[in-house]
């Protein structure tokens, strides 16, 4: 059950780096969330993500990789990442990324494959991001199913301390 209302959500601003075709954000439209963008380094994601009709904006060519642009910076409540954080998709550095475009106060809501935890030290990285007082880690769940049973995954939400100076 929602605590708040429709009118109270409309106001949040979401975004979703790496589009997945099986994201429910679609569904968040349907519980009142009006502010949903999306980015995603497949033009292909981007036209699947489009016939969802669940997005105000949908930008391709976004590289998690690399500085994310200017203009998403202190943008959103909550930033979405499901199913990037794999093995040879993007380095821990990524996350910094997310935090830019969060703004202070906001959440950040991802998925970590099991196996790219374990091979990229995520948890040495996020710690520094922790000490650097960045984030705070509000919750993770670790070792649960990952599409599907494909493989295990760990799943994390952290909250933006701070965004400036990345």
């Amino acid at each position: 059950m929602c605590l708040l209302k429709s009118a109270q959500l409309s106001w949040i601003s979401i975004c979703s780096n790496g589009l997945k075709e099986e994201t429910p954000l679609p569904k968040l439209t349907e519980h009142g969330f009006q502010h949903i963008d999306g980015t995603d380094l497949s033009q292909g994601m981007i036209v699947e993500a489009h016939k969802t009709h669940a997005y105000q904006t949908l930008i391709p060519w976004i590289n998690l990789q690399n500085h994310l642009p200017f203009f998403l910076h202190n943008q959103y409540n909550l930033t979405i990442c499901c199913g990037v954080f794999a093995l040879d998709f993007v380095e821990p550095l990524s996350l910094k990324w997310l935090i830019q475009v969060t703004q202070v106060g906001g959440m950040i809501v991802m998925t970590i494959k099991a196996t790219y935890y374990d091979t990229y030290d995520f948890n040495g990285f996020y710690k520094e991001l922790v000490a650097q007082g960045m984030i705070e880690l509000i919750d993770c769940r670790m070792n649960k199913p990952y599409l599907g049973q494909e493989a295990d995954g760990h799943y994390w939400v952290f909250s933006v301390l701070k965004n400036q100076g990345l």
